[in-house]
Formats: C-alpha cells, sequence, structure tokens
C-alpha cells in the first residue's frame, strides 16, 4: 500500500510540474513571443527601465524552461525535489515577478529586503537540489546552506502567511468554476474555434490558480525541511549547537530588518511641514533633520508607483470573504480577515489611515520648505518610479523630471561663425536621435550675453536646411499657445522665446521614436541661429542651463572638436584678429543705434544709498559660499562711501518678517536659508523701500519656475521702475516672470552674473547721462542716433536693443505698441521679450497662429512653467485581491499590452 501511495505521488508530482511547465512553455514561446517579440524588445530597450522590472520579466519567461531542464535530466525520480524546484522556486518567481511588474515601480525599502530575502533563500534551494543530501557536504558548506534555508525559511512564513489570506476565496473560485463547468466551457469554446492560444491561456490559468492553493503551506513547509535535514545533518557532525546559533542569527537579522522598515517617512515628514519653524536655533533642528523629511514627501508622492493600491485599505480581501461566487464567511470573518491582512501587508501599502498624505499636499508642502517643485527636487526618484510606466506616458511635452534624462542622443553638432566686420552670424546644427520607442521633446535653457540676439530656428529630417521648415516671428503669448496646442497634437512644431533679461528656452517636439528595434530612428535636424558682438577673447557663446530628454557622450561628434562636456565651449576663438570696433547700424530710415567699446570702467559711485534684497529661500543653501563671499565684496566696494542697507527677506514657513537693516549689522546666522518662495516676493519685500534708495540689488538663486507659478501676481500692479534694479542670480536662474524681466529692463537695470559685472553696472549708471545714451553693458557703449545712408552692421541686434530701449521709456506697454515692436521683430527676425520664433508645418498650424495673434492676449503667457501631475499615476495601483483566475497571464502579457497600447496611437498625453 505504501509502495503504491508512493508511486501514486510521483506520478501526481511528474503531471503537476511537467503538466504546468509544458503548457507555461507552450503559451509563451509558442503563444505569445512569436507575435510580441517587438513588443517585448520595446520594454527591454527603455532605457530608464528599471532592472528589477527588467530582471522579473526575464525570470518569468526563463526559469520554467530551465527549471524544466533540471526537473527533466536531474530529479525526475525525485517527487519531493520536484516539488521543491516547483513551489519553492517557479511559482515564487511566478508571483514576485507579476508584482515587480505590475506595481512595483520605486520599491518601499521593506519590500527591497523582503526580495533579498526570497533571492538568498532561492539560491540556497538551488544549491541544494543540485548538490543531494546534506550529508554529502562539508560541515562548512553544510552550515552556510543552513544559513540561506533560514532566509528561505524567513521569507516563506512571510509569504506564505501573506498568501494564506487568499486561500479561501481561491478555493472557493476553483470549486465554483468546477461546480458551474465555466472552466470546460471556456476550454471547449476555444477548442471549437481552433484557438490554440486560448486554449493554452485558459488551461494554463485555471491551474495555476488550483496550484496556488497549496502554495501558502508549500512556501512555509519546503524550506523549514531543507533547514530541519541540514541541522540534523550539522548535529551529527557536532555542529548542531552553530547551526541553532546561526538560524536565530539569521532570522533576528532579518526580523529587525523588516521591522525597521515597515515604519513609512510620511507621517514624521508631515508633521515636520505642519505648521510654521519660527526661530534660528528650532529651524537649524530643523534642517538636520531634512533629508528625512523630504524622503517622507517624495514617498508620499510617489506612493501610487510604489505600493499597493494605497485608496483601497484591503477592502479586496473583505470582499472576497463576503462575495457569494467564492464563499461568504460573513461580515464579522471578513472584517477580521482585512485588520489581519494589513497588519501583515504593511510594507505593501502606504500608511495614511485618515488620507491626508495625499501627493498634492506633498507637492505644496516640498514647494513651500525646499523651494522648489518637487519634480525637479526629486526628479530622480520621478525618473525611476515612472520609468515602467505605460510606454505612452512620456510623449508630449518634457517634465521637469526628464531634466538631464539620458533618452535623445545629441549625434552630431556643427557650429559654424560667419564673421562681418565687427560682428558674426554664428549657426549651429544639431543632429539628434531618440533612443526609446515614444516621440519625446527636447528641451534647453540657456543664457546670452546682451551683446548677441537669436535670429533663426529651422527644423528638417535631412542635412539639406533648403528643405527644412522655417520659422515665422509671433507674438510670444501666441506662440506659446499654439506651441502646446500642437505638442499635445502629436504634431512637429518647434519654439524658441526670450524667458528673462537673458535667458532663452527652446523646445524641440516631436523627435521620432524608435520604432524597430533594429532600425535606427529618423535623425532630426535643428539649426539655431544668432548675431553677436565680439568678445575680449572670442565670440561669445550661450551658455546651457538645464536641458531636458537630451545627452551626449563620447560617441557625439563635435565640430570643432572638443573634450568638455559642455553644451557649447565657452567661446568661439577668432579665425583670425577681431578689434571691438565702433558700429553705425540703422534701424529704420530715422534711427540707428551705435555700438562702441566702453573703454575702462570709471569710478564707483559715491554718496549713495543702495539697498541690497537677500534671498534666504533654502534652495539658496547651494550657494551659500557665493552669496557671503559677493556680500562682502559689494561691502568692501561700495560700503566706505556709500550706504549699503539689507533687507532679508522671509518665506512663510520661518514666520517671522522681512528685516530690514544695515548691511554691516547681518551676521552668517542671518542668512541661514530656510523654506520657500519664488524671485516674486523679493520684489514685493523690495516695492516699500525703492523711494528711499539710488538703486535695489536683489540677490538670489533665481529660485523655482514652479514657485514663481504659485505666488500670483494680486493686486499690486505692475512694478515701478523709479530706480534701477539689478539682479545678481548666483545659481543662474532659467528665467523670471514676465512682468519681473520687465520690471528690472524697464528701470534700466539688468541682470548681472557677478559682482564686478554689478559694479561695472553701477559705476557708468552713476556717470552723467547722455539722452542718446541707451546702456552700457559687457564692454559695449549702446547709443541711439540719426541714421547714416549706405551704413550697415548687425541689423538684428540692433533691433533688439532698441526695442530694449523702447522697455526702458515706457516699461509697460499698450497693446499697440507692443505690436509696434513685434513689427519691428518681425521685420529683423530676432527673439525679444515680446516676441517668439515658431516653426510650423502645415497650413493648420498657420492658421491657429493666425487665430491667436489676433486675440488681445497675443502677447501674455503664463508666469514660471504649470507642471502637470504625474503621468500614469492614476490607475497602476494593483488591488489588493484580483480576480484569481487572471493572475496568471498579467506580467507575460504586459508587454504586449503595452506595445499594442501604443502602436494603436498610446494613451491620450498628458495634459
Amino acid at each position: 500500500m505504501k509502495a503504491k501511495l508512493t508511486t501514486l505521488a510521483h506520478i501526481a508530482a511528474l503531471l503537476v510540474f511537467f503538466g504546468w511547465n509544458a503548457v507555461f512553455i507552450a503559451l509563451v514561446y509558442f503563444g505569445l513571443l512569436p507575435f510580441h517579440f517587438d513588443e517585448l524588445q520595446d520594454v527591454l530597450h527603455l532605457t530608464q527601465a528599471p532592472p528589477l522590472a527588467i530582471a522579473a520579466l526575464v525570470a518569468m519567461a526563463v526559469v520554467p524552461p530551465l527549471a524544466s531542464v533540471l526537473g527533466a535530466i536531474k530529479l525526475r525520480r525525485s517527487p519531493g525535489a520536484l516539488m521543491a524546484l516547483f513551489y519553492g522556486l517557479e511559482v515564487p518567481v511566478l508571483v514576485v515577478g507579476l508584482y515587480v511588474i505590475i506595481a512595483l515601480r520605486d520599491p518601499d525599502p521593506g519590500v527591497v529586503l523582503l526580495l533579498a530575502a526570497y533571492g538568498v533563500g532561492a539560491v540556497g534551494l538551488v544549491i541544494t537540489l543540485l548538490a543531494g543530501a546534506p550529508t554529502n557536504l562539508r560541515p562548512r558548506v553544510n552550515l552556510a546552506l543552513t544559513g540561506l534555508h533560514a532566509t528561505g525559511s524567513f521569507f516563506g512564513l512571510y509569504l506564505g502567511g501573506l498568501l494564506a489570506f487568499f486561500v479561501p476565496p481561491l478555493t472557493g473560485w476553483v470549486l465554483s468554476t468546477l461546480a458551474r463547468g465555466e472552466f470546460w466551457h471556456d476550454l471547449l469554446r476555444a477548442l471549437t474555434r481552433f484557438d490554440l492560444l486560448e486554449a493554452l491561456a485558459v488551461t494554463l490559468s485555471f491551474l495555476t490558480a488550483t496550484l496556488l492553493v497549496f502554495l501558502p503551506a508549500a512556501l512555509v513547509v519546503q524550506p523549514i525541511l531543507r533547514w530541519y535535514h541540514g541541522v540534523r545533518a550539522l548535529q551529527r557532525a557536532g555542529a548542531g549547537a552553530a547551526a541553532v546559533a546561526l538560524t536565530l542569527l539569521v532570522l533576528a537579522g532579518w526580523g529587525a530588518g523588516l521591522a525597521a522598515t515597515a515604519r513609512q517617512p510620511q507621517a514624521a515628514a508631515f508633521a515636520a511641514t505642519e505648521a510654521p519653524v519660527p526661530g534660528a536655533e528650532a529651524q537649524a533642528a530643523w534642517r538636520q533633520q531634512a533629508a528625512r523629511t523630504r524622503a517622507g514627501l517624495v514617498n508620499a508622492y510617489l506612493q501610487r508607483f510604489r505600493y499597493l493600491d494605497s485608496t483601497r485599505h484591503g477592502g479586496d480581501v473583505r470582499s472576497l470573504y463576503t462575495h457569494a461566487r467564492y464563499v461568504d464567511l460573513g461580515e464579522a470573518v471578513a472584517e477580521r480577515a482585512e485588520a489581519a491582512f494589513m497588519a501583515w501587508a504593511r510594507p505593501f501599502y502606504f500608511q495614511d489611515d485618515d488620507g491626508r498624505f495625499t501627493p498634492v499636499e506633498a507637492a505644496a508642502r516640498f514647494r513651500a520648505y525646499f523651494d522648489e517643485d518637487i519634480q525637479v527636487g526629486a526628479a530622480p526618484e520621478v525618473r525611476r518610479a515612472t520609468a515602467m510606466a505605460f510606454l505612452g506616458f512620456r510623449t508630449g511635452p518634457a517634465a521637469p523630471a526628464d531634466a538631464e534624462a539620458r533618452r535623445v542622443h545629441l549625434d552630431r553638432q556643427q557650429i559654424t561663425v560667419h564673421p562681418g566686420r565687427g560682428y558674426a552670424d554664428v549657426e549651429l546644427h544639431e543632429v539628434l536621435r531618440n533612443t526609446e520607442p515614444e516621440d519625446l521633446e527636447v528641451v534647453y535653457a540657456f543664457e546670452l550675453p546682451p551683446t548677441a540676439a537669436l535670429t533663426g530656428l529651422w527644423l528638417g529630417a535631412s542635412e539639406d536646411r533648403s528643405q527644412a521648415f522655417p520659422y515665422v516671428v509671433a507674438p510670444r503669448g501666441a506662440a506659446r499657445v499654439v506651441y502646446e496646442q500642437e505638442v499635445r497634437r502629436r504634431v512637429d512644431p518647434a519654439l524658441l522665446e526670450q524667458v528673462g533679461p537673458r535667458q532663452f528656452r527652446l523646445r524641440v517636439y516631436p523627435v521620432p521614436g524608435q520604432v524597430d528595434r533594429e532600425v535606427p530612428a529618423p535623425a532630426l535636424h535643428v539649426w539655431l541661429r544668432y548675431q553677436t558682438l565680439p568678445g575680449p577673447d572670442g565670440w561669445p557663446t550661450p551658455r546651457r542651463l538645464s536641458s531636458r530628454n537630451v545627452f551626449w557622450d563620447g560617441d557625439t561628434i563635435f565640430s570643432p572638436a572638443r573634450d568638455d562636456e559642455a553644451w557649447w565651449p565657452e567661446v568661439l576663438p577668432f579665425d583670425a584678429p577681431t578689434p571691438q570696433v565702433t558700429l553705425h547700424v540703422p534701424v529704420d530710415d530715422a534711427l540707428a543705434l551705435r555700438f562702441s567699446p566702453a573703454g575702462e570702467r570709471p569710478a564707483l559711485p559715491a554718496g549713495r544709498r543702495f539697498l541690497v534684497v537677500v534671498d534666504r529661500s533654502y534652495s539658496m543653501s547651494l550657494v551659500q559660499d557665493e552669496l557671503h563671499s559677493s556680500l562682502d565684496e559689494l561691502s568692501a566696494a561700495l560700503e566706505p562711501h556709500n550706504q549699503l542697507d539689507a533687507l532679508l527677506t522671509s518665506a512663510p514657513a520661518r514666520a517671522e518678517p522681512t528685516r530690514h537693516l544695515g548691511l554691516a549689522e547681518v551676521r552668517a546666522a542671518d542668512l541661514a536659508p530656510f523654506g520657500g518662495h519664488g524671485v516674486r516676493t523679493l520684489f514685493r519685500a523690495a516695492r516699500p523701500h525703492l523711494g528711499a534708495y539710488d538703486a535695489v540689488i536683489f540677490i538670489t538663486d533665481g529660485g523655482s519656475r514652479a514657485m514663481d507659478a504659485a505666488e500670483l501676481r494680486g493686486e499690486d500692479g505692475p512694478y515701478p521702475a523709479a530706480v534701477p534694479l539689478y539682479l545678481l542670480a548666483l545659481g543662474h536662474p532659467e528665467g523670471l516672470p514676465d512682468d519681473l524681466s520687465t520690471a528690472v529692463l524697464g528701470s534700466a537695470g539688468d541682470q548681472v552674473p557677478d559682482v564686478a559685472a554689478l559694479l561695472d553696472r553701477l559705476a557708468w549708471a552713476a556717470q552723467p547721462q547722455d539722452e542718446a545714451l541707451v546702456a552700457v553693458a559687457d564692454g559695449w557703449r549702446v547709443t541711439l542716433e540719426p541714421a547714416e545712408r549706405g551704413a550697415e552692421g548687425p541689423e538684428a541686434l540692433a533691433a533688439a536693443w532698441l526695442i530694449r530701449a523702447h522697455g526702458q521709456a515706457r516699461p509697460h506697454h499698450a497693446l499697440d505698441t507692443l505690436d509696434r515692436l513685434h513689427a519691428l521683430a518681425v521685420q529683423r527676425s530676432v527673439v525679444t521679450p515680446y516676441s517668439s520664433l515658431l516653426v510650423l508645418v502645415n497650413e493648420r498650424q498657420r492658421e491657429a497662429l493666425r487665430a491667436a495673434s489676433a486675440d488681445p492676449s497675443r502677447f501674455e503667457r503664463p508666469d514660471g512653467e504649470v507642471v502637470e501631475p504625474l503621468p500614469g499615476a492614476d490607475g497602476l495601483g494593483l488591488s489588493g485581491a484580483p480576480e484569481p483566475g487572471t493572475w496568471a497571464l498579467l506580467g507575460l502579457a504586459a508587454a504586449g499590452a503595452w506595445a499594442r497600447r501604443k502602436r494603436r496611437g498610446g494613451a491620450p498625453a498628458p495634459n
């Protein structure tokens, strides 16, 4: 009788092991992969895809055939070994792999610890199956395996306990399916339709659900049995005490690690940002915990990417226990099961009992305390969390989190200088090639000195610029509206606009995706042109402030060749000696601008009063050394003969008023950064004091564009230009809101890169002013005079300066004045604070631009950047208890589903 039972057990083990693997391999390798191989390659080819997700996808496809080979060659005579391989390795790979692929975007530390425990236990299982009985091993090897088996037991106890909650409803589903004949009906329907793929899927789904009923017990028993046999062997070798001690140490270590990672950081982060933090000591203590607070806010923001569906809180478990189709155990049992499940599954669920820790609130608090948008401040975490979301989510505008992302390769860059008499036209030609399946936007934010003006933009599919789509000069608001509309339509446009006194932004969409893995994506050619006066050492070049999605590396061909990692070289050397000469440039029949070398800086002013407004927001922590040295330089240069006062800004998180005191009274502790606010706060703080000073100097890192957008203009109206306003931007801001940029330029002030440039501007401003003087900047003196016949020069640059001169005379223009300034920009093809370059590719876009250009709001555009919610955040959470029969194919079909969505047009672009 015993022999017959052993034989039956052996046959059952063979049927379960080889039967399930045969169906699985047939479905995957002969059903799914032949039809979806390209789609799978798309997923594997994602440059930002998490290695953990890729490893899970590969493991789910590779482990069953390898296990089948191992079982057929070595373990076919051992039913226990076959079941150990099946329940100890294959089924956990399926369960864990499904979880990783479907739900896991950026793993919680507790989940990482459990996955590590599973990996260690799986290694021990494979070694044991290959090595045979513990008595065949040396004691030291057996002792090491005992530690591995103890780890496997820890993981088996945890996962087995977790899955045990699903055994009653899963059993009910299996029995119900058999009793109702649904399995046989579905299988017969597939066979009568000769749909072998569907038949395999139905069979695998039912077999998997049936075998999962026994999985919790198998996960617990199998590793414990392996551990037990190893300990018995060690006892016979006289090392039993060491085995027990090692086991206790391993279990205590993993248990302590799980307990330490079970406490998520968002509760402490929200408590730390619940109320303002007054006082220098309290703020210093807060800054010491800033890393933990930041981690908690980021965790709350990314909760839908890191955890199972955080909005259900185990409700699916309770519904399974009271669902009539499975098994109805009553509300009382269901509630207790739910409570126990949530306590056991704590690492997999976001902990928020009262629903306060929302992503929206986390983003708002991040801005309020860390002084930047969370998608910028936590860009690496955001990119990692969203990388394996649906493939279509990145199509559309590049998000702040795409800063420095390596997705579009710069294949080639060529810079050509066309020198004229005393000036040059410089042209950039770039060849961009996408490395991912989705169409992407490329964004460059950069600075140019006021002695240069942007004059051209083209997009093309070949080297021939004459075949490229040319630019049009459009009102800044209309150009922005049309561009963003077309990006959402996924149609080609490009936009080049001025977003600050010296700042510009280039946006190009789309860089075509790589549809076929074996064929490189088509190249996109971009041409950019500007006109410039010479500098002391060569032709000035743009300074990159940031970029999105684009990258370059050792394979990029630069012409002229260089070794540095900058977007442009610092300066383009002259091919021949090019002295700075005086240029008389007509702008129209009546007016001309004269550009002449400024000469030596005159004496610094004396007897003046200056107000220094110091940004103390949190982002200034990155430029504290520059801030202190700048204040020291200003004090040494100006304070002996002038009065210097300081105005120290205060973010709402400080809960203290703005401080107004003498610069000499400012101590280092007064400058400690804390809280978040935009540049607009600096201007508002200075506004009541403008009449008492000869000039105002703002020292800031530029802040966050999102913070500028959040700080509404309110009812204070335009900023007066009573005195010159100078913006000393230590952190090279990417831009300013239009009203603040207008205030700076309209006050006869400027943005300056350092104290030396600021002192130059102050020294020239203190000299007796000629009515014809427009400005002295970057070593050049610009004056307005009557036009002379026959003169020529950098006409676009002259037009840009004439428009700037109008801005100084009338900083707050009526619409008809803006139209006249725009007409001049159109005539000279130049980017100005009011006019942008827009590349359009069809008549529908041109009609949209004509309509937008006729709108009264054609010169209005949003302050800063409107940061969209995370694409793909909704609907990615995995419910606590999905329909049991659907587990089998979810992960393996994921690649095909993602790519089918892409090839049918993709998900709607995020708005």
